[in-house]
């Protein structure tokens, strides 16, 4: 018999002792089952009733507080991820807001080391939906460079979107253009420039600002 043979028997015998093992098992456990249910049929009603009743009781209980616990458990894991969540989109809405309203090379330099750090946090404690949104909004800006346009304060507002969201509040009512209003002194007026031209950047609102005395 070549080794290969030898295997295969092998492992036919291995297969054909573990359905031994488990029909052993299986036999056993029929015959302290069938010997619980003779002993428990052979009581007196009254007894069997009383039995019955305890034991559900204490089935009852015991489901109860295992059911309750792991509830329990569930809830402070997702308290401390809520908790997390919150800690790292705030920090991000700090930097970002200051980096906007100060301006600069300077500021914007800081803005980017600062997004690579924070990328670390997100990956870790991030929704899926918080990381797709913002993954997006990091390649518009990569893309636009040093012409921002609409497009890039829209994708912003969809990541804030989500990052709500994400932090269980609703978001009736919003939508990604609602938050040009709270960045933009003029908003309205981006707004009707992107329904004319979607890919109108902020040096061209400037413009218009400065054309019609609106800076």
């Amino acid at each position: 018999m070549n080794k290969v043979a030898h295997a295969q028997v092998r492992q036919r015998l291995s297969v054909l002792l573990g359905f031994v093992i488990l029909g052993g098992l299986g036999w056993l456990l029929w015959e302290v089952l069938a010997f619980i249910w003779g002993q428990f049929v052979s009581l007196k009603t009254e007894l069997a009733v009383a039995i019955l009743t305890a034991a559900a009781t204490v089935l009852t209980a015991t489901g109860t507080l295992v059911v309750g616990r792991i509830l329990e458990g569930r809830q402070q894991s997702a308290t401390h991820f809520r908790e997390k969540k919150t800690e790292i989109y705030d920090e991000f809405l700090k930097e970002f807001f200051a980096v906007f309203y100060s301006g600069g090379q300077s500021a914007d330099d800081a803005l980017v080391g600062f997004l690579r750090e924070w990328q670390r946090k997100l990956i870790a404690w991030g929704g899926p939906d918080v990381m797709i949104k913002f993954l997006a909004w990091k390649a518009h800006l990569e893309k636009t460079g040093s012409a921002p346009d609409a497009e890039g304060f829209f994708k912003m507002g969809d990541l804030f979107l989500s990052m709500r969201s994400d932090l269980g509040l609703s978001n009736k009512g919003l939508d990604r253009k609602i938050f040009t209003h709270a960045l933009l002194r003029n908003a309205d007026l981006m707004l009707q420039m992107y329904a004319k031209n979607p890919k109108v950047t902020l040096a061209e609102l400037g413009a218009l600002e400065k054309t019609l005395g609106r800076e």
